[in-house]
């Protein structure tokens, strides 16, 4: 199946919101995601695990717009 996704300007001036903090444990789905997101625009930072999402949350000041994870994370 080929995915396409319309790009979006991301100039802070047109759209603020644009970080996305992305919580996903399997390499595969994580690594195809952020392609996905990164194509459209956004500036993604892929955690493995939540100790690592956190490490990430703090270096980001405490900031991101959006924060993405697995429904079912252990």
């Amino acid at each position: 199946m080929l995915m396409t996704v319309q790009r979006y300007p991301c100039s802070r001036e047109e759209s603020p919101r644009r970080t996305i903090l992305l919580v996903e444990d399997e390499p595969f789905v994580r690594e195809a995601t952020v392609h996905i997101l990164q194509s459209a625009g956004f500036e993604v930072f892929p955690a493995a695990d939540a100790l690592e999402a956190m490490h990430l949350y703090d270096q980001l000041g405490r900031r991101a717009d959006l924060l993405m994870t697995d429904v079912g994370y252990p």
